[in-house]
């Protein structure tokens, strides 16, 4: 199909066009030309207005098909400016966003209808609101174009760096200004300009010296490591050869490494000698790297060096050492012989000696893992007692004494001071609760009979074993170490019955045989066992340690039999060695642990109108702990506890459900510890912040919680001091490259 030929624009042309494509018609239709007349002049009208018909038809024509090039140049245009690669905005003077591409759209994380019309400013990072500010005002008030890079805050509150290029523009009849800026996220330029600033910081503190150098062999760089070993100032070295470095007879050295350097290898660990500024040498090993540039190019190497003069010198020390060893070694192989003859003649003597030490060697280590596990036990129990329940006491105790230095009103002061006393009361009463336990006063000043009636007073009250004692007034075992062993025996003995026999009573008798022994007789009617099976050093777990009681009698002059059938009760006696008796002693009313005293309910924290708060949820599985943390966050006007937590999970939980700003997490819970919980609420919320909590003061626990995504991790020793100011460190604005510093939108109202 032939193109349709082009319509005349000029007016001229235009009518002779017209008036051909007339007569064309007429001759379709056999028209005649206008003749003479009024009939005449009616059909020159008529001839006139078809022309004009015609015209007018052949100039809309040619406006449809232009508007139709218009539009397809504009779709084109249109795609042009939404997908390209760079963000576009137009702002009025007041930073009104007027249009943006989808790009830009796609930049801020937000819809483009919901750009249009609102303020670039808000997201605008606060500290570089002054920035942007004058950023518009120069692209007003002249004509070339401002350039501006600014801190700003995404949508979903992520931070970016972000170049403004901008320039005025006027649309014809519209008298307002609005300008056009294209806006570039240099975020990873920002951050590589932060990675090479702290690898030159990482470069400029490393204890070894690091030089760096072109391929001439011309020293480029020189860190303060390199100044202390070599004695060279950065002004003095930077630009001279590094063949000053080393030793004339040396420096064939140097051509080789640049050589491996070229080829785009490294040379490792290469010890040799240099030379410093004063002349002395210094030995060293080299660790020498290539330099390549953006492209790829080898333009250069990066020198570490070490010294390592003293290893060098112990090296040398110790082969003098092994030489002189060698020596002896010669001598001692002739004395080795004629010992080995004697060794010959003794063995022969010593295979039945031998034979028992065997035997007792295998009862002793068996006796010894009975020990260190009994000991292992003892320091759990103990550390467990310390932890949650003196230490968190004392914790409390620390934390209502802040309460106490912040209340103004006396009632107040009056109620915290009195917590105070009521939680050093019970901290007392864990203490001296435990000091009973491990050493108790009967065993101490009185005598075995009176420590084996507290201790049925203390298992019935801790165990709910009733136990029944009878007990002669007899001489003490001849040493206090006996004494101990035997009340040690028998507190085993019925920690046994409590967890396996299976019965609620037992009966403790103390007499003394007709051969002046002590005779302590432990009976209970409960499971029974196989009483050879855990008496010979070959029991399980549940061995009971009995063995272990046996050996530490024989050891001491006593012994241990027993008696006991599965089903029919167990019957244990105990033996050791007498001395004249002393006075009788009653057995003492010694005090046990009182209860705790239930903490009151914390103060609900109000916040104040129009006020942004910091919203926290409690995790600790201490409810002392969170209730005097509760009352000592309500005092804070900018603070909100919102919620409290026993345990890991239920942290979690609480975390999901009420999304705070912070939760304070305490490392040492049951169900799942703060650290894990900590890993797991900073993965699936990164603007919640955790600030964990711990007893301990060791670093590796400390370490771990900061590694788990906690921005700090407290003592709680130090609480009531430090908490305040680490939460609100935490919520302080963050430093910008500029040096000034902005805030994120970490705090909801």
């Amino acid at each position: 199909m032939k193109p349709k030929p082009p319509i005349p624009t000029a007016p001229a042309a235009l009518r002779r066009h017209a008036e051909g494509r007339l007569r064309a018609q007429q001759r379709n239709q056999k028209s005649a030309v206008p003749g003479q007349g009024p009939a005449a002049d009616a059909e020159r009208t008529l001839h006139e207005l078809q022309v004009h018909q015609i015209e007018l038809e052949m100039q809309n024509t040619e406006l449809q098909q232009a508007r139709d090039r218009l539009e397809v140049q504009l779709e084109k245009y249109t795609d042009l400016y939404d997908f390209a690669p760079v963000a576009y905005f137009s702002f009025d003077e007041q930073g009104v966003i007027l249009e943006v591409n989808l790009t830009g759209a796609a930049l801020l994380g937000v819809e483009r209808s919901r750009l249009i019309n609102g303020r670039f400013s808000r997201f605008v990072a606060p500290a570089g609101q002054p920035d942007f500010r004058a950023f518009l005002k120069r692209v007003f008030a002249g004509s070339e174009q401002e350039v501006c890079e600014l801190a700003m805050i995404k949508e979903d509150d992520a931070a970016l760096w972000a170049r403004l290029r901008g320039t005025v523009a006027v649309s014809a009849g519209d008298p307002r200004k609005w300008c056009r800026v294209s806006v570039a996220d240099i975020t990873a330029f920002q951050q590589a300009d932060e990675a090479r600033a702290q690898l030159a910081a990482i470069v400029e503190s490393s204890d070894d010296a690091i030089i760096g150098k072109n391929l001439d062999g011309i020293i480029t760089s020189w860190n303060r490591a390199a100044e202390r070993l070599y004695g060279y100032t950065e002004a003095e070295a930077v630009g001279q050869p590094v063949m000053m470095l080393i030793p004339t007879d040396l420096r064939v050295e140097e051509p080789r490494i640049l050589e491996i350097i070229r080829r785009g290898e490294a040379v490792s660990h290469y010890e040799t000698t240099r030379r410093r500024k004063d002349g002395t040498a210094v030995e060293v090993s080299l660790t020498v790297s290539p330099l390549k540039n953006a492209h790829g190019e080898i333009v250069g190497a990066s020198k570490i060096v070490r010294d390592i003069t003293e290893r060098k010198q112990l090296e040398r020390e110790r082969q003098i050492t092994n030489q002189k060893l060698l020596s002896s070694s010669e001598e001692l192989k002739t004395k080795n012989k004629e010992l080995a003859a004697i060794s010959e003649k003794i063995h022969l003597n010593n295979e039945q000696l031998e034979e028992r030490v065997v035997q007792r060697t295998a009862q002793l280590q068996a006796l010894a893992v009975e020990l260190t596990q009994a000991e292992e036990r003892e320091r759990r129990r103990i550390a467990q007692v310390l932890h949650d329940g003196l230490q968190q006491l004392l914790v409390g105790a620390t934390v209502h004494l802040e309460i106490m230095r912040q209340q103004k009103d006396p009632r107040s002061r009056l109620e915290a001071l009195r917590r105070v006393e009521q939680l050093i009361q019970e901290s007392n009463d864990v203490a001296r609760g435990l000091s009973h336990e491990l050493s108790p006063v009967a065993l101490q000043h009185g005598n075995l009979g009176g420590a084996l009636k507290w201790l049925a007073g203390w298992m019935t009250k801790n165990h709910r074993l009733t136990v029944r004692v009878e007990a002669e007034d007899v001489a003490a075992p001849v040493e206090d170490s006996v004494k101990v062993l035997l009340f040690q025996s028998v507190r085993e003995l019925l920690f046994n019955v409590v967890k396996h026999a299976g019965v609620k009573r037992a009966k403790v008798r103390m007499t003394v045989t007709q051969e002046d022994q002590l005779e302590i007789l432990v009976s209970d009617q409960g499971k029974g066992f196989d009483a050879a099976r855990t008496t010979t050093g070959g029991e399980t777990s549940a061995g009971l340690g009995l063995f272990s009681i046996r050996e530490r009698l024989y050891l001491l002059g006593g012994r241990m039999e027993v008696e006991s059938l599965s089903g029919r009760g167990s019957r244990f006696r105990l033996l050791a060695p007498l001395q004249k008796p002393p006075p009788s002693n009653a057995a003492p009313k010694l005090p046990l642990p009182a209860p705790r005293a239930k903490a009151r309910p914390p103060a609900a924290s109000v916040a104040r109108p129009g006020q942004s708060l910091i919203r926290v949820v409690l995790a600790d599985d201490h409810k002392v702990m969170r209730d005097g943390l509760t009352v000592l966050l309500a005092h804070q006007s900018k603070i909100e506890v919102v919620g409290v937590a026993s345990d890991g999970q239920e942290a979690i939980q609480q975390t999901r459900k009420l999304q705070p700003d912070l939760v304070i997490m305490d490392i040492n819970m049951p169900l799942l510890d703060g650290i894990r919980a900590t890993r797991e609420i900073t993965a699936a919320w990164p603007g919640i912040k955790v600030i964990g909590l711990t007893m301990h003061t060791d670093a590796l626990r400390h370490q771990a919680m900061l590694e788990a995504g906690a921005v700090n991790c407290l003592s709680k020793s130090s609480l009531s001091r430090d908490l305040i100011k680490t939460i609100h460190a935490a919520f302080a604005p963050a430093p910008t490259r500029s040096g000034k510093r902005f805030a994120k939108k970490t705090v909801r109202a």
